[in-house]
């Protein structure tokens, strides 16, 4: 499972926790463009490989990039990079 808080300034006050997967969740990492969107690949119990893409708050597009076999394989430190066009 993957949840968020958004924490906007000056307040320091989270709001509510979204829940942007219900998979368990064994990898993930994020990142905050220039755009204030935010791009976050996650990699579930079953071994599916998601790509996220959205705004704090607003919707979110996401697409299953890949299945991996995690019960033969071992995945660690998932690494995101994000470039003009382009997402490694």
């Amino acid at each position: 499972m993957l949840k968020y808080r958004i924490f906007p300034p000056p307040s320091h006050l989270s709001s509510a926790s979204q829940l942007l997967i219900e998979e368990p969740v064994l990898d993930f990492d994020l990142y905050l463009d220039p755009g204030d969107y935010m791009h976050l690949t996650c990699l579930t119990k079953v071994g599916h490989l998601k790509y996220f893409i959205g705004q704090p708050g607003g919707k979110w597009n996401s697409v299953t990039l890949a299945r991996f076999d995690v019960k033969s394989q071992l995945f660690r430190c998932l690494t995101l990079k994000v470039l003009p066009k382009r997402v490694h």
